[in-house]
């Protein structure tokens, strides 16, 4: 697809036999990718030496994945006519038809740079078009096709949905090293429990550091994987029977190709090892295509099985950047030119258009690059901890949940009507990313036990979960429609 040099080669030679191996042929705009088994749409693109997928809404720049781990939504596509898919999180498949998004195929030009030239102050929608009212609208019409959020899906959507509701003792949310170690432990203590995790198996084997000095825990025996929390809500303040307090709700999405479930969990106790993720370093141009997060390539590369063919550059500084830049020279394929590390302080700037072409220095330096790995030490992934009002503290780094002090069991974080609330693994205060998953593996494992010995107090707590599927899901209550008088309800009649 591209003139230019493969970013990514195979580390082992492709074959049908091999797991992952066999080629995989998809349709990228106008042209034809070939891909592995093993790679998702982000590796298979920019080993085709597809760096750009979109641009920004608003200010139409180019954009890339970045995290390449789901936490950002910059490569965001359009696949098989569904939009706003990350390209990172997305498993390549034989007749896949991606579309990049808010740009012209199939050069993916950008014709609304025009209207720079015609506003070279900028656009004040303030008092622009504001009367008549039809010239208003007209304009709100066409800036909302400028802002670039992509066009509702094509066709009839075939995927079937179920919705299925559990009661348990314990939920972790999180299969990394943390949530792993905990998952081993209720396991051995013989408590039912569930672990979820919105990447699927492949990238969570992936994300396991191979270079450790402890043995990872095997996978969880009961993990949900491909299954996202995206809400945490009180418990519906009903009556049940022996409890006092409702149950927390944790809502989940379960997406498979043919199949989306809406899981409902009422825990008991409830765990977050939801880790952390990968922070930018600001410098000018710092979102062009081709800019990555380091630990997220590394992730990457040993789920596809691929080594580093173009020229790479590591951003950073200290033991963390050193190991990213060591871990990244080590999947580079034999032919590349050696991963090199560059202070933050030397950058002035990144140049290139719909891809980094290089870095200029300060000084009159220029760096040459087709892929920069930012490696700046990981930051908490505490957004799902502060939607429920768990106490966060900043670090230095980022904002980490705090856990409740000695007499409490360790790892406590507070609760949520009956659910008590944990925290362990990077995550949380005093666990430090950049010291590696072991910390956090151990971390994980100590908090498990402290669980295990407040579920030994309450053995009510400990009766086996149940997994159900209701007849009908919840149904949202009965809106009753009101006239509107000015800016104001309407009076309700006598």
């Amino acid at each position: 697809m591209s003139r230019q040099r493969p970013l990514l080669v195979p580390a082992t030679p492709a074959t049908p036999e091999r797991p992952g191996g066999a080629a995989v042929h998809l349709r990228f705009d106008e042209a034809l990718i070939e891909a592995r088994a093993s790679d998702t749409l982000a590796t298979a693109m920019i080993a085709a030496g597809v760096l750009m997928t979109s641009r920004s809404p608003k200010y139409r720049r180019p954009r890339g994945p970045y995290c390449l781990s789901g936490d950002c939504g910059t490569c965001l596509v359009r696949v098989d006519g569904r939009p706003n898919v990350r390209a990172c999180m997305t498993p390549v498949r034989e007749g896949m038809r991606v579309s990049s998004q808010n740009s012209y195929r199939p050069k993916q030009l950008d014709p609304t740079q025009l209207v720079d030239s015609l506003f070279p102050g900028g656009i004040d929608h303030h008092h622009l078009m504001v009367r008549p009212r039809i010239v208003n609208q007209v304009m709100q019409e066409f800036a909302r096709n400028l802002t670039g959020f992509g066009e509702l899906p094509e066709g009839v959507d075939t995927c079937s949905y179920e919705y299925l509701a559990h009661e348990l003792p314990v939920l972790i949310i999180g299969a990394g090293p943390a949530g792993r170690a905990a998952a081993a432990e209720f396991e051995a203590a013989g408590i039912d429990h569930l672990i979820v995790d919105r990447l699927d198996r492949a990238q969570l084997a992936a994300n396991v550091d191979a270079t450790s000095p402890e043995p990872p825990p095997h996978p969880p025996a009961k993990l949900l994987a491909n299954t996202g929390v995206f809400g945490i809500y009180p418990g519906p303040h009903q009556v049940f029977p022996g409890r006092e307090r409702d149950l927390a709700l944790v809502a989940a999405s379960e997406h498979h190709a043919t199949v989306e479930r809406l899981h409902a969990f009422r825990p008991h106790h409830l765990m977050f090892c939801v880790g952390s993720r990968d922070p930018m370093l600001p410098f000018p141009n710092n979102d062009l295509p081709g800019i990555v997060s380091a630990r997220g390539l590394i992730r990457a590369l040993r789920r596809a099985d691929a080594r580093i063919a173009g020229p790479c550059l590591v951003v950073g500084e200290g033991p963390w950047a050193t190991a990213q830049r060591d871990a990244l020279d080590q999947l580079r394929a034999p032919h590349a030119a050696k991963v090199e590390l560059v202070s933050p302080t030397q950058i002035e700037r990144a140049i290139g258009g719909e891809r980094i072409e290089a870095l200029i220095c300060h000084g009159g330096g220029r760096r040459s690059c087709a892929l920069l790995a930012i490696a700046e030490p990981p930051a908490p992934a505490h957004e799902l901890a502060a939607q429920i009002g768990v106490a966060l503290r900043f670090d230095g780094g980022g904002f980490a949940i705090e856990r409740a002090p000695a007499p409490a069991p360790h790892g406590r974080c507070g609760e949520l009507g009956g659910t008590s609330l944990w925290a362990a693994g990077d995550v949380c205060v005093g666990v430090d990313p950049a010291s590696g998953q072991a910390a956090a593996a151990r971390d994980g494992a100590r908090v498990a036990r402290a669980l295990v010995d407040v579920l030994a107090a309450a053995p009510h707590e400990l009766r086996d979960a149940t997994h159900f599927a209701p007849a009908s899901p919840p149904q949202p209550p009965t809106l009753r429609e009101r006239p509107v008088v000015g800016d104001r309800f309407a009076e309700d009649p006598p």
